[in-house]
């Protein structure tokens, strides 16, 4: 839901597990700590008291977005596998 929420250049709020640390480190949203009501609702009220940090959000999820789709995905795919072969990491069959 994570990567859904963002390809559609939404703003997002999540508790801290890899891929939301990675996803959201460059200001797509938030990462609070797992099991932190406190923190959760801080970002919450931020968010929606806050209309600039909310699109900076979202425009930062807009920006995301055309790299999360199932075609760009498998286009990055294609390129590793091609690189590795010619590389001759990777060895074709």
């Amino acid at each position: 839901m994570l990567v859904d929420a963002i390809a559609a250049g939404r703003a997002v709020i999540a508790t801290a597990f890899p891929h939301a640390i990675e996803l959201l480190g460059s200001g797509a949203g938030i990462v609070v700590p797992h099991e932190d009501p406190m923190a959760l609702a801080e970002a919450i009220r931020a968010t929606v008291s806050d209309s600039d940090l909310l699109a900076s959000m979202a425009t930062e999820a807009r920006r995301l977005a055309p790299t999360l789709s199932w075609s760009a995905v498998a286009r990055q795919y294609a390129r590793l596998s091609d690189d590795l072969v010619q590389t001759g990491e990777l060895v074709a069959t």
